[in-house]
């Protein structure tokens, strides 16, 4: 390519000679000398000594106002042509329902958190009163289940002895069989009172424990060992009643006949022990079992505490709000940056939503050009440019290349490179959108050779 740039300049320089040659017949040898002093100094014409191209004026910096909320526009204070300083307001929507939905929003998170409060207070208490409890040996349940146990081994130990006693008559030979059915009459109503009193005691706490249930101290499955106990002490009352009534049946019996056989009592006294340690294992399989419930009810109440401190809901709640509260501060549209408004798309009284403004820094402005890869290799950043254009007449301005991309420009038929030309010059005229004609001067070494 330079090497074709050298033979135009040879050939245009050949052509001048030729002309001043013929022009120059007839003339002292001074003459021609004076004649080829030009020919010689003319440099190159301009499209060796510099570059000349078009471009687009446009603003240096653009900035595009959106708003995505749909609200309606109560009050726009600019319009297109507008001159506008950075963080000026531009317009305004209209914020009673958003400042409505606010105040609901605010109401029902208050209610929230205080609901909240409430039950991390009501997890906490409850579950200091069980590991209190647990600790201290004073549940309700536990305590009650171990009195059980306690009965029931008293009521093992009476009926072994019952039984022991019989087994001994009976090996004794012993024929009072009316004094063995006193005995015997007199054991079984013993045994009754004290069933009784069982009974008593398991219907009592039943009847507290169902109270402390409906007042949602207790769960089901508490209330459920509470009248599993209760049932318990029932059927020990009705083998106490049943043996009572068997003893008194065979205390008739024995005064009608003189005596009943120890056979019989024996029996009698076995079946009573045997009942005798079913209770008792029955109370000790529900004393394993409160303290095991004792247990959970710690680690459930330690899981609703957990919950209630990390309450999604609130946090929810709170995220709608922030969301409501940064629509409220994007419902006053103020400029992002200083310049003139050369776009809008809002009206009063509608609603807008999307791209409202566009505004434009027209005091600093720039062309968008390209360069030939022939070219680019010859400027730089930062070379001076003259810039015309029809708008201005045939004033001259200034500007300078303040970028030329490192790689073409994809898809073009051409091999070029987009630049950028910032104007230096004030106050010229030019306008947003018109086309510019630019030169830029190339310095005689840099010309080919």
């Amino acid at each position: 390519m330079k090497m074709f740039r050298n033979l135009k300049a040879i050939i245009f320089v050949a052509a001048l000679g030729l002309v001043g040659l013929l022009s120059g017949c007839g003339t002292t040898s001074n003459d021609v000398a004076a004649a080829d002093t030009p020919i010689a100094e003319t440099q190159p014409s301009n499209i060796l000594n510099a570059i000349t191209g078009r471009g687009a004026v446009e603003s240096a910096e653009t900035r595009n106002v959106y708003s995505m909320h749909g609200l309606r526009a109560e009050r726009v204070y600019v319009e297109v042509g507008s001159q506008v300083t950075e963080g000026q307001v531009l317009a305004v929507f209209d914020t009673a329902d958003l400042e409505f939905a606010i105040e609901q929003q605010v109401a029902a998170l208050s209610l929230a958190r205080q609901n909240n409060q409430t039950a991390i207070s009501d997890a906490e208490r409850m579950l200091e009163m069980a590991n209190r409890n647990l600790s201290n040996n004073t549940n309700v349940m536990i305590l009650h289940a171990e009195a059980n146990l306690s009965a029931a081994e008293t009521s093992v130990t009476e009926a072994q002895r019952h039984h022991d006693i019989a087994v001994r008559d009976k090996g004794d030979g012993n024929d009072l069989q009316i004094l063995n059915a006193e005995i015997v009459l007199q054991q079984t109503e013993s045994a009754v009172i004290s069933a009784r009193a069982d009974l008593t005691i398991a219907t009592d706490t039943n009847e507290r424990l169902q109270i402390m249930y409906d007042e949602g101290f207790l769960t089901r499955e508490e209330l459920r060992q509470s009248e599993t106990t209760l049932t318990a002490a029932q059927n020990r009352y009705n083998d106490a009643q049943a043996s009572y009534e068997n003893a008194t049946t065979a205390q008739g019996y024995t005064i009608a006949v003189q005596g009943r056989s120890a056979e019989r009592t024996v029996e009698q006294t076995e079946i009573a022990l045997q009942s005798a340690r079913a209770n008792r294992q029955t109370a000790q399989t529900l004393l394993s079992a409160e303290r095991a419930a004792a247990q959970q009810e710690v680690e459930l109440l330690n899981a609703t505490l957990t919950s209630a401190e990390a309450s999604t809901n609130v946090e929810q709640m709170e995220i709608a709000l922030r969301q409501l509260e940064r629509q409220l501060e994007d419902a006053t549209i103020t400029a992002p940056i200083s310049g003139t408004i050369t776009a809008s798309y809002i009206n009063e009284g509608s609603i807008a939503a999307g791209l409202l403004f566009v505004i434009e820094d027209v005091d600093n402005l720039r062309i968008i050009t390209s360069f030939r890869e022939y070219d680019v290799g010859r400027i730089s950043e930062g070379m001076e440019v003259i810039i015309t254009s029809d708008g201005t007449g045939d004033a001259k301005h200034i500007g300078e290349i303040s970028r030329i991309n490192p790689s073409a420009i994809a898809g073009s038929p051409i091999v070029e490179f987009e630049s950028e030309i910032t104007i230096v010059s004030e106050d010229t005229g030019l306008r947003l959108g018109m086309t510019t004609r630019i030169e830029i001067k190339l310095d005689i070494e840099e010309a080919p050779q």
